[in-house]
């Protein structure tokens, strides 16, 4: 059995996805069919408590899902992981999350998240769960939660020693150096390097000037998942790029979540940087060939 010390905490967001498929994405005012709607559990945080705990780490999620059918489902499918929901609040205020998914021929996503109960994910909840954090061989975070209990989060982390994994995801803006210097490791996708770093990226010589320039703001590893080229990881020993297998995407929603939870159970088991990368990758890149954030 794995030590407390030995625990990823995951602070984030649970939601149930509603997925259609279709050929193309529609443009602004057109009305196009889609398949039949599916419904599978998401939501970031619990995405990556998951694929944490599929890995084999002990995993710890702090959120806060609505009571309803759907919140019901979303509690099971957790408990069924064998995830500790000790701090898991349920709300009767708002519903629990729901995210609704459109999925194109070639496997890629336009995806709107809802408001709900995930928006009530406060510092004070946080702070409850202090020692749960504080005991912790990762503490694993995502965007999709107020900023406020994220960087509650990472400061009583960075204060206790506890390694921090950032998947700044959704990301609008770029965040604020006070909380990136106290990340260690950051796993931006390209659009949201684009926005960490305020500059394009396309080539990989732009993704890993990118990623060296969020070094500067006090990040201690950047890893950026860049879909079927792999991973490129820059620290301040180096650049390196991990390859993905090639193999035909079926649903890329989930995919960044999978890395990041995948990477995050490797690194506490005690894996080297760069073989934990290349099992994150392996590991994402079998979720892309099956249906549903989780496959």
């Amino acid at each position: 059995m794995s030590s407390p010390r030995k625990q990823v905490v995951v602070i984030g967001s649970a939601n149930m996805d509603l997925v259609t498929r279709v050929r193309e994405f529609p443009r602004p005012g057109e009305t196009i069919a889609g398949s039949a709607l599916e419904q599978h559990p998401g939501g970031k945080g619990a995405n990556q408590a998951v694929a944490a705990a599929r890995a084999g780490a002990k995993v710890s999620f702090i959120g806060n899902i609505g009571r309803g059918a759907i919140g019901d489902a979303l509690v099971a499918g957790l408990k069924k992981e064998r995830i500790d929901l000790m701090h898991l609040e349920r709300s009767r205020e708002l519903p629990a999350g729901t995210a609704v998914i459109l999925l194109n021929q070639r496997g890629e996503n336009q995806i709107v998240v809802t408001r709900s109960s995930n928006d009530l994910v406060s510092v004070d909840q946080v702070h409850e769960a202090k020692k749960t954090i504080q005991q912790a061989g990762m503490v694993l975070l995502q965007l999709e939660v107020p900023l406020a209990a994220v960087r509650e989060a990472v400061a009583i982390a960075h204060k206790s020693g506890v390694p921090v994994m950032l998947n700044p995801a959704p990301i609008a803006e770029a965040l604020p150096e006070v909380l990136l210097e106290k990340v260690d490791w950051l796993t931006p996708n390209e659009r949201e390097l684009t926005v960490l770093a305020k500059t394009k990226v396309s080539t990989k010589a732009e993704i890993e000037t990118a990623a060296r320039k969020l070094l500067r703001t006090g990040v201690k590893n950047v890893v950026v998942t860049c879909g079927a080229r792999g991973a490129c990881w820059v620290s301040l020993t180096g650049t390196q790029w991990i390859p993905a297998k090639r193999v035909k995407a079926v649903d890329t929603v989930g995919a960044g979540d999978c890395f990041s939870g995948t990477l995050a159970a490797a690194l506490v088991h005690g894996d080297e940087p760069a073989g934990a990368i290349r099992y994150a990758v392996d590991a994402a890149t079998v979720k892309v060939t099956q249906k549903g954030a989780r496959g």
